[in-house]
Parts: C-alpha cells; sequence; structure tokens
C-alpha cells in the first residue's frame, strides 16, 4: 500500500467515515468517486491479505472484495447510505483469528 492510501486510511477513520470493526460512524458528505477510491483502497489491502494468509499456510490462494446491493445498482442516494461488501477467501481462511483479529488489525494500523 502506498504511503498516500495509508494516510487516507488514518484520516479516515480520524473523521469517522470509515467503519472498521466495531466502531460507530458517523455520516459522510464525500461523493462517489471519493467513496470509491475508499472501496479500491480496502479492496487492495484484503487481496494482499488473504494472499499473504495463504502462503503464510502454504496454501495457494487469493482472495476477492466484492460490492454488491444499492451502490452497485446505482440506488445510492444522500451521504447517509451504506455500501455492502463482501469477502470471498479459500476455506484454509477462518473468520478467527484471520479475517476478525489479523484483517482488522491491518485495517486499523
Amino acid at each position: 500500500m502506498q504511503n498516500d492510501d495509508k494516510a487516507l486510511l488514518k484520516y479516515l477513520k480520524a473523521k469517522r467515515v470509515l467503519q472498521i470493526g466495531e466502531k460507530s460512524v458517523t455520516s459522510s458528505i464525500w461523493g462517489n468517486s471519493d467513496k470509491q477510491h475508499v472501496i479500491e483502497i480496502i479492496k487492495d489491502i484484503v487481496e494482499k491479505w488473504a494472499e499473504t494468509e495463504c502462503k503464510a499456510m502454504n496454501v495457494e490462494g487469493s482472495g476477492k472484495f466484492i460490492i454488491f446491493g444499492s451502490y452497485m445498482a446505482g440506488g445510492h442516494v444522500g451521504f447517509d447510505y451504506d455500501i455492502d461488501a463482501i469477502c470471498l477467501v479459500p476455506k484454509c481462511i477462518k473468520a478467527k483469528p484471520h479475517f476478525f483479529e489479523n484483517l482488522v488489525a491491518k485495517l486499523q494500523n
């Protein structure tokens, strides 16, 4: 991840426009291009994280970060809508500790 991306994630968390784990989020007045940029950063982080986890277990594999729902259908209106997303990863990556501990820690740093 580039330094600019790290700085953006730090800024988003500080301004409470990005939810990670159980932290609450306030509404954002950002435009769609800003949100798309954040989605791309998170997608990059998740996909690299899944590949790293697989390599650590000597398993060939990778992950995908997929956006779906109203955001993808163009039905998002206003600044306070949510964005539905799912992480698809190989079976060897477990919810705990890989996702809820390792990935959350990576996003929080």
